[in-house]
């Protein structure tokens, strides 16, 4: 998707900064996940003044974890949902926000069901092979 006009100027916007997994790994409760579950504010809930509808409101969970690094992934105890997948998690740097991470769904390591994310580091490979 391309947008026909730049958004930044008028509603800002979040740099993305790549970190070692060992600057991020630990439960220091320092992170925020920014998504859009399926299930958060429905018109159904009692929060209508509240909601734009179904997975057309941003949910946060302030205050997260990344608890370890495995496989290329960073796996979260941030509280998500179908739907959150793409998600920013977020860092006060410094004083400055950062996204860290992007949600990418669920996964189970020794027995234990964990949220996963993808590294900044990782989606920039990704930017850096379709640029050429």
């Amino acid at each position: 998707m391309k947008l026909d006009k730049p958004i930044g100027r008028k509603y800002g916007h979040l740099d993305w900064i790549s970190l070692p997994p060992s600057t991020l790994v630990g439960d220091t409760e320092k992170f925020v996940l920014v998504g859009y579950s399926g299930d958060f504010l429905t018109q159904n809930k009692g929060y209508e003044d509240l909601t734009a509808g179904e997975s057309n409101t941003a949910g946060v969970h302030l205050g997260c974890s990344i608890l370890r690094q495995k496989d290329n992934l960073l796996y979260h105890n941030c509280d998500t949902n179908h739907g959150a997948s793409g998600g920013a998690i977020i860092a006060n740097l410094d004083g400055k926000y950062y996204v860290v991470a992007l949600h990418s769904g669920s996964g189970k390591v020794n027995g234990l069901l964990l949220n996963r994310a993808v590294e900044m580091s990782r989606i920039e490979a990704v930017l850096r092979e379709i640029r050429q």
